[in-house]
């Protein structure tokens, strides 16, 4: 039992070991040293030492290094024991110009502390500036003090010829107006109006006129009396008898519609006394560096004061690191290898395959049909006869000779046959049986007996197609000569037998 109780002991200490350890609780430190110079420059156009109450400009610069990190903190301190100067509160942030903030600060009358964020982790050489308006508010006889930054000391010039020189505020004879801006709010204006007793009556009038751009704050408004024992040559002394007057009673405010205010007093004022008017505007939203201007009258008397808005704020920068370059990594060369050379296969070359050679076809010679001639036909000399009384011989029709009709054959393109001109058949007249003319009973010579015409040989049947032709059909171009052929030897026929007849009438 003991032992697993010693084995959960150590387990847990190991374990709190780690939680004590672990990045994510890492302390933020205080970076000291941070401020590495302060500088300090009049801006009221004084000449000679610092004046007590006068205000001048403050400006830092400030560095860290590389080991800072997020939530890291830096300084800047005014110690007691130097000159009694106080700073304007005001928090405001550390951006770089591009708008990254670097880090952010909140300035007190004593002590400016900046926070920085994560961009110091990202960045290297993180620097920048703070400027801020401080003023003096005690004497002091040196030209120097010093500040500190952490455990580092920073020596400071004081603006002017050396030292800060009290500046008294005796009793005024007059009326005075003062105004200042205020060093716990820098939005805020307060203005002071001293008047002596002797210019207070019952029913005397303070009216103030002040800038548009300000804002009239009401609560903030008192009016006090300071017997002759409670002013010094420092200025008024709350503690030696100075009294707050009962407002409605003592005094009536009455705020104007033109950016004014009027304090009408009840009573007459206190022998010896002064009566101090005190007061604050907003000036949220105006720019840093407006001056406000502001009078204030009583009776036929105006005092005018200006205060000039200022303000603290800071800035920071830092640089990127380089990307690292990678080493290059050489790319190694590959051994060629060698392509190995393919071995030509050879191309088989074909055997040529003879084209057979077509065995060429006669063309078959149509048999050329001869072309009938025809036989001529004998004119007959008639033999003297005696002449009956003839009969008229009918002229004999011959019988039409029908025309075959091939079967068909594709039609071939025929050569142009030419058509044969027929040669003119002689008249020749009828010889008697010596063979001399005859002569004709009447005067009119007898008709002449035309002969058949010679035959003119036929041209060749042009060459067509194969086929087979009929021995007993003719063609039927032969068909149509034929025919008139014979029509003319019957004709001659007849003309032959009409001469004849004539020749024996006449015998």
């Amino acid at each position: 039992m003991r032992a697993v109780l010693a084995a959960l002991t150590t387990a847990l200490l190991a374990l709190g070991a780690l939680v004590l350890t672990s990045p994510g609780t890492a302390k933020a430190d205080e970076i000291s040293g941070a401020i590495t110079q302060v500088t300090t420059e009049r801006t009221s156009g004084f000449d000679g030492p610092l004046r007590q109450w006068e205000n001048f400009d403050v400006r830092a610069n400030w560095a860290v290094d590389s080991t800072a990190k997020a939530g890291d903190t830096f300084r800047l301190t005014i110690p007691e024991g130097g000159p009694e100067i106080q700073l304007f509160a005001k928090d405001f942030p550390l951006k770089t110009a591009d708008g990254q903030t670097v880090g952010n600060c909140a300035a007190t009358p004593k002590e400016i502390v900046c926070t920085l964020t994560d961009f110091v982790e990202s960045h290297d050489n993180v620097e920048g500036t703070l400027w801020f308006t401080a003023r003096a508010t005690k004497a002091y006889d040196g030209s120097e003090t010093v500040w500190t930054s952490g455990d580092h000391e920073v020596t400071i010039q004081l603006p002017g010829s050396g030292g800060v020189i009290g500046e008294p505020w005796p009793r005024p004879t007059e009326p005075q107006k003062a105004g200042w801006q205020v060093l716990e709010n820098g939005d805020l204006v307060e203005y002071r109006i001293a008047v002596p007793a002797s210019y207070i009556q019952a029913g005397t009038r303070v009216t103030d006129q002040y800038d548009s751009r300000l804002k009239f704050l009401p609560d903030e408004f008192n009016v006090a009396e300071f017997p002759e024992g409670a002013w010094n040559e420092s200025g008024p002394d709350w503690e030696a008898g100075g009294r707050s007057l009962e407002p409605n009673v003592d005094y009536v405010l009455t705020e104007g519609p033109d950016n004014s205010f009027t304090v009408t007093f009840a009573n007459a004022g206190l022998a010896g006394a002064t009566y101090l008017i005190q007061y604050r505007m907003d000036s949220t939203g105006v720019p840093v560096g407006t001056e406000f201007s502001n009078t204030a009258g009583i009776d036929d008397v105006e005092v005018t004061t200006r205060v000039r808005k200022v303000d603290a704020g800071g800035d920071g920068s830092g640089d990127l690191p380089p990307t690292p370059t990678p080493s290059e990594t050489p790319t190694p060369t590959p051994s060629e290898t060698p392509t190995p050379t393919p071995s030509e296969t050879p191309t088989p070359t074909p055997s040529e395959t003879p084209t057979p050679t077509p065995s060429e076809t006669p063309t078959p010679t149509p048999s050329e049909t001869p072309t009938p001639t025809p036989s001529e036909t004998p004119t007959p000399t008639p033999s003297e006869t005696p002449t009956p009384t003839p009969s008229e011989t009918p002229t004999p029709t011959p019988s039409e000779t029908p025309t075959p009709t091939p079967s068909e054959t594709p039609t071939p393109t025929p050569s142009e046959t030419p058509t044969p001109t027929p040669s003119e058949t002689p008249c020749v007249p009828p010889t008697g049986p010596s063979g001399s003319p005859s002569q004709g009973p009447g005067p009119s010579e007898s008709p002449c007996v035309p002969q058949p015409p010679a035959p003119s040989d036929t041209p060749d049947t042009p060459t067509g197609p194969d086929t087979p032709s009929s021995p007993n059909t003719p063609l039927a171009d032969t068909g149509g000569q034929v025919g008139p052929l014979a029509v003319g030897a019957a004709a001659l026929a007849a003309l032959a037998g009409a001469g004849l007849l004539t020749r024996r009438r006449r015998g």
